[in-house]
């Protein structure tokens, strides 16, 4: 009976090169569906709070309200404001549980490119305590424009802040009819016709959100 015969050395190193071979570009192809795991989930993401983003500002700009904003720290605020990258906004309240109206910031951090929101429950806080924490909602943001439309002046830059006289005084607390009075001294024509919100975010480019006011 004939001997079986072994492998010889040549065939021995030709079989563990062949498998080397397989295993490394099994261990690429994994890695490479690893990476690519990650950088979709990463993309969801960011898709996801761009559209949280996106629908809380659309849901602010709804609800924004002629009203001027009395800060407990400073002079007067027209009911639309852009300045330094803040967009600040009178909204009306969601519902009958809080006061009728409140104060939304969203606030831009060039240095972090971080877009933030805040919100004041009043709209004539006695303290600067009762602003609420910022919450970034976005990131990657490398720049924020804002553009608004006047029946009078069509599309400018800004707010507008300059096509608006001085705002009301704040109410008097001994006024006959109160809530009367907080309305007749409140309400001021600020809000443009439309503003135009435009981001620049890194990796997706420009997005534009075009909203009318109520």
């Amino acid at each position: 009976m004939k001997g079986t015969r072994g492998l010889t050395l040549i065939e021995l190193v030709v079989a563990m090169a062949l498998f080397s071979l397989v295993a490394v570009m099994g261990m690429q192809t994994l890695n490479g569906t690893i990476r690519t795991r990650d950088a979709l989930g990463g993309r969801d993401d960011r898709d996801r709070a761009l559209a949280v983003t996106l629908a809380l500002l659309r849901s602010d700009l709804d609800r924004a309200a002629p009203m001027v904003f009395h800060a407990p720290d400073g002079p007067p605020q027209s009911a639309l404001t852009f300045d330094g990258g803040v967009l600040a906004l009178t909204v009306s309240a969601l519902d009958g549980t809080t006061a009728p109206f409140q104060r939304v910031e969203w606030r831009y951090d060039r240095a972090t490119g971080g877009l933030s929101r805040a919100s004041w429950p009043v709209s004539a806080p006695a303290s600067a305590a009762q602003r609420s924490p910022d919450r970034v909602f976005l990131t990657g943001v490398e720049s924020v424009r804002l553009r608004s439309y006047w029946e009078s002046q069509g599309w400018v830059e800004g707010a507008g802040g300059g096509l608006v006289g001085p705002a009301a005084g704040a109410p008097d607390a001994l006024d006959e009819d109160r809530t009367f009075a907080r309305v007749a001294n409140l309400y001021s024509d600020v809000l443009p016709s439309a503003v135009e919100l435009t981001f620049n975010l890194d990796g997706l480019g420009e997005i534009r959100l075009l909203e009318a006011l109520p």
